[in-house]
This record gives C-alpha cells, sequence and structure tokens, in this order.
C-alpha cells in the first residue's frame, strides 16, 4: 500500500483572551504543563526576538508524530498587550497529506481553543479570588 506524499504546510491561528499579557504565559505554561503527558508534546519558554522594544517570551510547543495524522508537529505560541486583554497566535508547522490540511487546521485551532478558554477560566477564577479592589493593575474599582 503506498502513502499520499506529504508536503510541508504552515497554519497561523490567532485568538483574544480576556486575561492580562502580564499572567497569559503562566496559564499558557500551566496548560501545556497538563497536557504533556496526555498528548505527548513537549515545550521550552524561549525569549521572542520578533517584536522590538521590551523583551517578552514565546513558547516553542512539539508534538511528535504519531499522536495525530501528521509528521512531527512545531508550533510557536506568541502573546502581545492588546489593551487589558491578550492577543495569543499560534504558528504551526508540519508534513501533512493534502487530503489532511484541514484537518491540521481543525487540530491546531482546537489547541488554541482550548488554550484560550483555560486562561480565561484560571483569570476568571483569580478575579473572583482578588476583587478588584485588590486586582490587577488596570482594574478598576466600581462602587
Amino acid at each position: 500500500m503506498q502513502t499520499a506524499p506529504h508536503e510541508r504546510i504552515a497554519v497561523s491561528l490567532e485568538r483574544v483572551v480576556d486575561c492580562p499579557f502580564g499572567v497569559a504565559l503562566e496559564y499558557a505554561q500551566d496548560f501545556l504543563e497538563t497536557l504533556r503527558s496526555d498528548e505527548q508534546l513537549g515545550f521550552m519558554t524561549r525569549p521572542d526576538v520578533t517584536e522590538p522594544g521590551k523583551p517578552h517570551d514565546e513558547v516553542a510547543v512539539w508534538w511528535p508524530s504519531g499522536q495525530q495524522r501528521f509528521g512531527d508537529v512545531e508550533m510557536i505560541v506568541r502573546f502581545r498587550i492588546l489593551r487589558l486583554s491578550t492577543h495569543i497566535e499560534l504558528r504551526g508547522t508540519s508534513d501533512v497529506a493534502p487530503a489532511s490540511r484541514e484537518a491540521f487546521r481543525t487540530a491546531l485551532d482546537g489547541l488554541l481553543a482550548r488554550l484560550a478558554t483555560y486562561a480565561e477560566e484560571r483569570e476568571r477564577r483569580y478575579r473572583v479570588e482578588h476583587p478588584p479592589a485588590l486586582g490587577r493593575v488596570g482594574q478598576v474599582a466600581t462602587a
């Protein structure tokens, strides 16, 4: 049985999450840590050198072949300040059979959606436990 040829493709996805930039990386690391054994993925934090200005980090993620219908997946997760929220960008590449392109995009979109939901839930819990009077910079207490 002959397998379909694979080609290297790249997917770029974005989400805006309702959590401050200052904690988005921490939430992402915690989320990825929960997937480390279940999904057999690995990750590491490293400096993000793509944006000038104040240095910040990005997360490099790898998802080994055999866990999905693609070759090894390499991803970069970057974070940008967007007012009081955070813009998360996920870029992923893999060797994919032409028939699996949409499945690859869907898998990465699902991963990003799960990460965004996790970050927002963590932030909601934080806000309940720490009302605005005791909250983070940028939050205003209302009467």
